[in-house]
């Protein structure tokens, strides 16, 4: 949303005003209690809140905090005030507590979909002794490393938090936090020289002070009050700070911000206020987002058409290909890829294949934070591995998965994979065969749901760029170059072309591991002036349009994007006999399929020489594609999801 130039200070009142409510229960009780970090900074500093701060904290002794808390939840009025505990929430995310004012709605960037209570708030942290004991203090700092871990506060150290996420995937969250929780509170602060800040995210270190540096609390100005801040303010601001009378640089006040999506300071807070609440939250995991593919490009599709007032939608790709990045409209969040190909070093790739395929809860702990009322695998193997199994799930198959009746162990873990799955949808029906002959105990979770595509997008891409017409006609392919899409069979059925003396050129469209493979054997064969490489092209849609026959090569296939962009664009084809094409064909009313590659050769011969067969074919496919528009797709997903997490009341 749009913030008002001075949101930032009507924040600051706002929470001065919770301070001031703060202040007199603490004062009718006699707690001691202190504001640190930031808050006490201004103080100092700006005889108020920092200029650019948009948060405010407390701490007291635990004993100091228990009392406290208890108070408020009796004395607060109920109406304007929550006290938010972690022990209150199943989602809230903190160690320490909040007190928030629900007269108000602030969700913040780094909590909107997380479904706890959202509101302007202070925060209260305990202050814990530490013990006099170097070896009982390496214990407290470790039980406090697992205390924030298990709540998900951020601990800094990478590998630390890697440690702790296998330990909370072994012995479980709940038991970690309950044992860690109780040990990190065990240490009096009367009885203690040094004090901690036990629940704050930073160092030990950094929130280790002595007693006396908190001492007796001093009133000093703030803003038109005043409040109290650690009797020797100098000593506990230098050892959080350092030198904190230097302002900092732009970067680091950006660093520390806590960006509010959505602020209403005359909103109550309640879930149907924030139109995000409202919605279905969905999780898309993709093996690549960024190959440029077809599966991308059906991906895009779906996200970019289905109801943004019923859906919110973040997408997650395991392998970031950096090819080309599909679009998605505002509001479409795609989180950061787990596998850089290009950066991560292949020691990494090769520790998370193993992660993936034996603990993935590691993985989704680092990498998939949110909680969603759908996740969905837009493939098979990789992207179901990384499917919840607390939630509603749905396994997207875009092909036949005959190949993992050849390997012993990818079947295993599909089978494992596939047990926690709620739905399997097949984009064909060669898909869907294939699902129920593999793995026929999971025969009544499948759906069948052919690929959707928005045919007036296509037809206008494709008039985007004027290409020359060659004076012959002009086959195409146009797909990855490996060894499953089989680009050098295009190149064998070009020889065998130009061996019975047909006119042609062939076009190649794409990229992949086989580039040098396919120009050797053009060579080889003697086909420079007939097959040329063109690359990968970002829009391949003038280049379709241009074209007279579209090829298929592929040994397997789910149900090919191309083939329907072709006979978008009134372009028949010719294809091996792989998945989906029958329904795409209409049973080869608007392409041929081949079981040879003699077969094969024969049909583009017919193409070529029929003119007025090849008006139908071309008419035909014009009309029928409508069978595949999005539309129809987006409403048969909306059933699926409704019959999974029901419809929303509202809709």
């Amino acid at each position: 949303m749009k913030l008002e130039k001075d949101y930032k200070r009507k924040l600051q009142l706002k929470i001065l005003d919770i301070v001031k409510d703060i202040d007199d229960v603490c004062k009718k009780n006699n707690i001691e209690y202190y504001i640190l970090y930031g808050s006490a900074l201004g103080a100092i500093r700006h005889k108020g809140f920092i200029p650019w701060d948009d948060d405010f904290d407390i701490g007291m002794t635990y004993d100091n905090y228990v009392k406290f808390l208890n108070i408020c939840e009796k004395e607060l009025d109920k109406n304007k005030y929550y006290v938010q505990t972690p022990d209150k929430e199943k989602d809230y995310y903190l160690s320490f507590s909040k007190i928030r004012d629900i007269t108000t709605t602030l969700v913040e960037e780094g909590n909107k979909d997380i479904d706890i209570v959202r509101s302007v708030y202070v925060d209260v942290f305990p202050l814990v002794g530490c013990p006099d004991n170097k070896f009982k203090e390496e214990i407290l700092k470790i039980n406090r490393a697992f205390m924030l871990s298990a709540n998900k506060n951020v601990i800094n150290n990478k590998v630390l938090r890697g440690i702790f996420n296998v330990i909370l995937k072994i012995f479980g969250r709940k038991r970690i936090l309950k044992y860690t929780t109780k040990r990190c509170f065990k240490y009096d602060c009367n009885s203690s020289k040094y004090w901690v800040s036990i629940a704050d995210g930073d160092s030990f270190e950094q929130n280790k002070l002595e007693k006396s540096v908190y001492g007796k609390p001093r009133y000093i100005d703030f803003e038109d009050t005043k409040l109290p801040v650690p009797e020797k303010t100098d000593e506990y601001l230098r050892n959080i700070y350092g030198n904190y009378m230097e302002i900092p640089s732009k970067e680091q006040i950006k660093a520390r911000e806590h960006t509010p999506y959505f602020l209403d300071f005359n909103l109550p807070y309640k879930k149907s206020t924030f139109y995000s609440d409202n919605k279905k939250k969905l999780l898309f995991i993709i093996w690549s987002f960024s190959y440029g593919g077809g599966a991308e490009k059906i991906l895009a599709n779906i996200v970019n058409n289905i109801d943004s007032n019923k859906y919110k939608i973040d997408i997650i790709e395991y392998w970031n290909a950096n090819i080309k990045q599909e679009y998605v409209n505002d509001g479409i969040t795609v989180l950061p890829s787990i596998i850089n190909a290009q950066n991560d070093t292949k020691i990494k790739k090769i520790l998370y294949k193993i992660i993936l395929e034996t603990f993935p809860d590691i993985l989704r702990k680092k990498y998939i934070r949110k909680n969603y009322d759908v996740e969905i695998s837009f493939n098979y193997l990789i992207p179901t591995f990384l499917l919840g199994k607390k939630t509603k799930t749905i396994s997207w198959i875009h092909g036949d998965i005959y190949d993992l009746n050849k390997n012993k162990i990818n079947y295993l873990l599909q089978k494992k994979s596939f047990r926690y799955t709620d739905k399997i949808v097949a984009i064909s029906n060669n898909t869907y065969n294939s699902l129920t002959d593999v793995y026929p105990e999971y025969s009544d979770k499948l759906v069948l749901i052919n690929n959707g595509f928005n045919t007036k997008e296509i037809i206008q891409k494709a008039g985007e760029i004027k290409l020359s017409k060659s004076k012959v006609p002009t086959l195409l392919f146009i797909n990855r170059f490996d060894e499953n899409k089989n680009p050098i069979f295009a190149v064998e059925v070009a020889k065998m072309l130009n061996d019975d003396n047909i006119d042609f050129k062939l076009n190649f469209i794409g990229k992949g591991e086989l580039d040098s493979k396919i120009d050797e054997k053009i060579r080889e064969f003697g086909l420079e002036n007939k097959v040329e490489i063109l690359g990968y092209k970002t829009n391949p849609y003038p280049y379709i349009n241009n074209s007279d026959i579209v090829l298929g090569c592929s040994k397997s296939e789910g149900f090919p994007t191309i083939f329907v962009e072709a006979i978008t664009l009134g372009k028949p084809f010719v294809t091996t006999n792989v998945g989906g094409v029958i329904e795409i064909s209409d049973n080869q009313k608007c392409g041929l399929i081949a079981d040879n590659i003699a077969d094969y050769v024969d049909d583009i011969k017919f193409l070529i020489d029929n003119k007025d067969e090849y008006k139908k074919f071309s008419e035909h496919g014009k009309k029928y594609v409508e069978t595949f528009s999005i539309e129809k797709q987006i409403q048969k997903i909306d059933n699926l999801i409704d019959e999974l997490v029901g419809a929303n009341d509202d809709e």
